[in-house]
């Protein structure tokens, strides 16, 4: 079970674990959008991704090539809905960057 302290009097092990916690809700909420986002940015970069999912894939012929078409136009538009959902606006690229800045300064060099 989880361990109860008083506030106030908590042991480093148990910071530590709130700050991977927070770390691992940041990763989800924001690395994870962000990262979607930028990889299926454009039709044709939706469409390099599928190219190299169903060439490193065991699939056949037309499992490929229906998981390459339908795959990167669906995931392309899920991209579009994902950055209007979360707000992000511009390039999707300087918002890689800039999660990518939080992140070090967070952990350092």
């Amino acid at each position: 079970g989880s361990k109860v302290e008083p506030q106030g009097s908590q042991s480093p092990s148990t910071s530590h674990t709130e700050e991977e916690q927070r770390w691992r809700r940041w990763v989800d909420d924001r690395l994870v959008r962000v990262l979607t986002i930028n990889i299926y940015r454009n039709r044709a970069e939706s469409f390099q991704t599928f190219d190299y999912i169903t060439q490193q894939g065991n699939f056949s012929w037309l499992e490929a090539e229906f998981g390459r078409v339908f795959g990167a136009a669906t995931m392309w538009l899920v991209s579009g809905r994902l950055k209007r959902k979360y707000g992000i606006t511009g390039e999707p690229r300087e918002e890689l960057y800039d999660t990518a800045r939080q992140w070090v300064a967070a952990v350092g060099e």
